[in-house]
């Protein structure tokens, strides 16, 4: 199947702009880590409308002691199960001379019922981009990135061979097209 020279064309423009894509936010991502930024996943619908499900929240990690109400931060539930919560800060608790926080999701009609402490740094955020967590998600899972890689493999396969075998092809075109010219009258 032969593409038209236009359809050509503004397939190589798609091509190039999604690839310029990927390595911009490659970049970006790399040098947000560097400079101490994290990136997770608003797996829940607690925080919408603010932080609809699916959001991907960049949070900068800050002293706890320098958070204050309204704040959206993220944290490890106290609870001990290891999960990421990503909550605003509701109010501030005075407990036998430490001080904690309560937090709450958005749309939960009560607060959480832990108080948090932040000893060391708390991440705060700073960008939330709405839906764009189900790509980092996605690219989490080991069968999305061994899917890519074998995408990957075998594009640059078949371009490969498809190369190597493109000058035979178009000398025999040339050689029929030739042939075809001499036999005419």
């Amino acid at each position: 199947m032969r593409l038209s020279p236009r359809l050509r064309r503004c397939c190589r423009v798609a091509a190039s702009l999604l690839c310029g894509l990927a390595v911009i936010s490659a970049v970006a991502y790399g040098t947000a880590l560097v400079f101490g930024y994290r990136f997770f996943v608003e797996m829940s619908g607690s925080m919408r409308p603010t932080l609809p499900i699916g959001s991907l929240v960049m949070s900068d990690p800050q002293p706890g002691s320098s958070v204050h109400l309204g704040q959206i931060v993220t944290f490890l539930a106290p609870d001990g199960s290891g999960v990421t919560i990503t909550h605003r800060l509701y109010t501030v608790v005075h407990h036998n001379g430490k001080t904690g926080f309560r937090t709450k999701g958005d749309a939960n009609p009560v607060p959480d019922p832990w108080v948090v402490r932040f000893p060391h740094q708390v991440g705060v955020e700073r960008l939330a981009i709405p839906y764009a967590g189900y790509l980092f998600y996605a690219l989490s899972q080991r069968s999305t990135r061994l899917l890519l890689i074998a995408l990957i493999s075998v594009s640059s396969a078949y371009l490969l061979v498809r190369r190597i075998w493109r000058p035979e092809t178009e000398s025999l075109s040339r050689r029929r097209r030739r042939l075809e010219a001499a036999t005419k009258p």
